[in-house]
């Protein structure tokens, strides 16, 4: 479980959340990431959450 929520984080989300396969929950909500969820992402086999509250996302979901 990683809760990086209302932490002011900014830019795009980070690929390098992509090498922690074991992550089943990750909160990145309420900050202020932009452009699109990378596509490593998909390689989170155990990831069940993922909150998207307040996002400013463009693209498709991996």
């Amino acid at each position: 479980m990683l809760r990086l929520s209302w932490t002011n984080l900014s830019g795009p989300v980070p690929s390098f959340l992509s090498q922690l396969p074991n992550l089943n929950f990750l909160d990145l909500s309420f900050n202020n990431l932009t452009r699109s969820i990378p596509p490593e992402l998909s390689k989170l086999t155990n990831l069940g959450a993922l909150p998207l509250d307040r996002y400013k996302l463009t693209g498709v979901i991996p």
